[in-house]
């Protein structure tokens, strides 16, 4: 954490002082998609690659070992299945975990996306609001010098005071359409990171099965199960430009779509039941 306190690091995301010392004491592990945010803005970007991989390792030992605690706190139960059938579960909840993983890290692809629009969009609302103002003040001011001006001057006033409305009423259409728009990306961002803590979760419920396979194939043999393969990044997600917006939040919600669909089917894979509060959606 480049030597920064919990209260440094309560500022930069989004959890607190509290959270944050848990996780720097060790006494709680730190969300994968949690890990990947601190890589991305707080190491350079030429060494973010390399870090997040140490990132990834050390984690991943702290889950086993947090794990092998677990089970040793347990009464121990003999394995009630055969080597091969744990061999399968093992296979299973090994797929499920990795995709899990891709999925915690495809949304956080996404959430910049979505946040690096959000705040273009913000900047966007900041600066038309600030051109109502100055039209709103121009048009004052022209309402008031026609009412103090000869006929002549009164009906060249009377046109452009009516130019000025039309150009209000534009601006404020073109900022009812940015807000409208930014309404939008929050939806999706709010959207997204329920299904990137869903992910978390679900991956860290994979790694469970997978670890209690894994011992009782070991207990049942006395060897070591094969070693499963590592997940990929998806990879990055550009923010769009304006003129994207609307293709871009339809590839987004299809995206989404696509996200639960595939955690339900590890769900199902792994034999855990669909949350409570996504049962019947």
């Amino acid at each position: 954490m480049n030597g920064r306190t919990p209260r440094q690091l309560e500022g930069l995301f989004s959890f607190g002082r509290t959270q944050w010392s848990e996780f720097l004491k060790g006494r709680k592990l730190i969300p994968l998609w949690l890990l990947d945010d601190v890589v991305t803005k707080l190491v350079p970007a030429r060494e973010q690659q390399l870090q997040r991989g140490i990132g990834h390792k050390l984690l991943h030992d702290a889950e086993r070992a947090a794990e092998a605690r677990r089970a040793a706190a347990s009464p121990a139960v003999p394995p009630g299945g055969t080597p091969h059938e744990y061999q399968v579960r093992l296979d299973d909840a090994r797929q499920g975990q990795i995709r899990a993983q891709e999925t915690v890290q495809s949304l956080t692809h996404l959430i910049y996306a979505f946040i690096s629009a959000m705040a273009d969009l913000n900047q966007r609302c900041k600066d038309l609001e600030a051109e109502r103002d100055q039209a709103r003040l121009r048009l004052q001011q022209q309402e008031a010098d026609t009412a103090t001006v000869n006929q002549q001057r009164a009906a060249a006033n009377r046109r452009r005071t009516a130019e000025d409305q039309q150009r209000l009423a534009e601006v404020e259409q073109r900022l009812a359409e940015t807000e409208r728009r930014h309404a939008e990306f929050e939806e999706r961002l709010v959207r997204a990171r329920r299904e990137q803590q869903e992910a978390e979760d679900l991956r860290i419920e994979a790694f469970w099965k997978a670890e209690e396979n894994r011992r009782a194939f070991r207990q049942l043999t006395g060897e070591e199960a094969p070693a499963g393969s590592a997940g990929q990044d998806p990879g990055t997600v550009e923010a769009p430009q304006p003129w994207e917006y609307d293709h871009f939040l339809e590839t987004a919600d299809a995206q989404l779509d696509s996200h639960n669909d595939s955690m339900d089917a590890v769900r199902e894979q792994i034999g855990v039941p669909v949350p409570p509060v996504r049962e019947g959606t």
